[in-house]
């Protein structure tokens, strides 16, 4: 594995592991009646899939990923 491939990994592992935190995070939120709680907990969901999508096609999310740094990186966002 390169060390782009490892990357890619490590970025779906965080996104995947904040995703998680995020929906629990939400789930605690709505339980103590919060009122905002939704927002997290979609949040939480887009994190999953990301982090899922990376793994599932890590050529296409290579190339997401890329795209979004330059997107960033040109104040287009």
């Amino acid at each position: 594995m390169s060390i782009a491939g490892a990357v890619l990994m490590l970025i779906a592992a965080r996104s995947i592991i904040a995703g998680m935190v995020e929906v629990a995070t939400a789930a605690s939120l709505r339980r103590t009646g919060g009122e905002r709680h939704w927002p997290i907990g979609l949040g939480g969901l887009v994190s999953i899939g990301f982090g899922t999508f990376l793994l599932a096609r890590p050529a296409s999310a290579a190339l997401l990923v890329v795209g979004e740094q330059a997107l960033a990186d040109h104040g287009l966002t």
